[in-house]
């Protein structure tokens, strides 16, 4: 969208901002935090 800032701008956009949902979620319990 065109509040998106970084390197991923294609037609899988929207596709994309669902996986790294996702991918934080998992990775919220694997990344330690603080």
């Amino acid at each position: 969208g065109d509040n998106e800032v970084g390197p991923y701008q294609s037609p899988m956009e929207d596709g994309m901002q669902h996986f790294h949902e996702w991918y934080r979620a998992q990775m919220g319990e694997a990344v330690p935090r603080g």
